[in-house]
Formats: C-alpha cells, sequence, structure tokens
C-alpha cells in the first residue's frame, strides 16, 4: 500500500538565512523562505536544492519594490528547475520579463501565486 502523506514543507525564516540555505539537503521538493530580514543568493538555489517543486518567497521586503525583485529573480536560471511547479510571491511583483525567464523553454508554466 502507497503512503499518500504529503511532504511537509520547509520553512526558513531566521536571521542567518544564507547559512540556513547552505545546509539544505538536495533532495528537498518543498521550501518557504518567508518574510527574511535580509536577502539570500536567490541565485544559489538552483543548484542547492535541484528538485524543488514548490517555492514560496512571499512577504519579503527585499522582494516588495519590482526593480529589486527584478534584481534577484532575474540572476536566477529558472532552468535548472525542471520540476518547479508553483512559485508563491505574495506581497512581491513580477515583471513580464522576468515572468518570461520563469517559463521560458517549458512544455507547462510555472504557476505564479501573487
Amino acid at each position: 500500500m502507497e503512503d499518500h502523506t504529503p511532504e511537509p514543507l520547509t520553512l526558513i525564516s531566521a536571521h542567518r538565512p544564507t547559512l540556513a540555505l547552505l545546509t539544505l539537503p538536495p533532495t528537498l521538493t518543498k521550501i518557504a523562505l518567508v518574510n527574511l530580514p535580509n536577502p539570500v543568493s536567490l541565485h544559489r538555489l538552483p543548484s542547492l536544492c535541484p528538485l524543488l517543486i514548490i517555492l514560496d518567497l512571499s512577504f519579503n521586503t527585499w522582494l516588495e519594490l519590482e526593480a529589486e525583485a527584478e534584481k534577484f529573480l532575474l540572476r536566477v536560471d529558472w532552468t535548472r528547475w525542471s520540476h518547479l511547479r508553483v512559485l508563491r510571491l505574495r506581497k512581491c511583483p513580477l515583471s513580464k520579463a522576468t515572468h518570461e525567464m520563469l517559463n521560458r523553454g517549458r512544455w507547462d508554466d510555472v504557476e505564479v501565486i501573487q
């Protein structure tokens, strides 16, 4: 009999989130980096957690302004996350350029929840 228990979402909320990111196991499929006090190196995440299906970056003040959000989000190599299906960005704008980059080369678009 198969176990249909959903995998828990890994939530990171720390004063030094970049250090916490470096210790993540590469097998994670769901992660929430919610309301972090300081920016993190988002561009490192695809190599640290290549199997992500759900990524939640909601309520991060360093992503609230479109220019700032674009600076961080455009550095990410979204093509390395072939399994990514959901990107949550509550209170974080997503420019058209970033949205296009996010879905470049995909058969199915990533669902963006704002």
